[in-house]
């Protein structure tokens, strides 16, 4: 019983996904104009960007919305940059 509930705890914790956080700490970045660049990308337009900082996206947006607001949470608001990636799915925020 042990081994088998173990196991499926380590196949869901796989699963889980989170930011991965890079960079020198600049300035904090979560305010509207961040999350304004965000709406434009996940609703299917190209990359964007404003005062300090870029958003890029490749692959389907199946996961845009959380990717990216992972990255803004653990990330971009500490002031780094920051990625995320599921299978075919990459995100990035860029802080100048």
């Amino acid at each position: 019983m042990f081994k088998l509930t173990l196991v499926s705890i380590l196949a869901l914790a796989g699963a889980v996904q989170a930011a991965e956080c890079y960079g020198n700490k600049g300035g904090s970045h979560n305010g509207d104009d961040i999350y304004g660049a965000r709406e434009q990308v996940c609703n299917g337009g190209g990359n964007a960007g404003g005062d300090g900082f870029s958003i890029t996206a490749s692959g389907p947006r199946t996961n845009c919305w959380q990717a990216l607001d992972n990255i803004i949470h653990q990330c971009a608001s500490n002031g780094q940059s920051g990625y995320w990636f599921l299978n075919d799915e990459t995100y990035q925020i860029q802080i100048n």
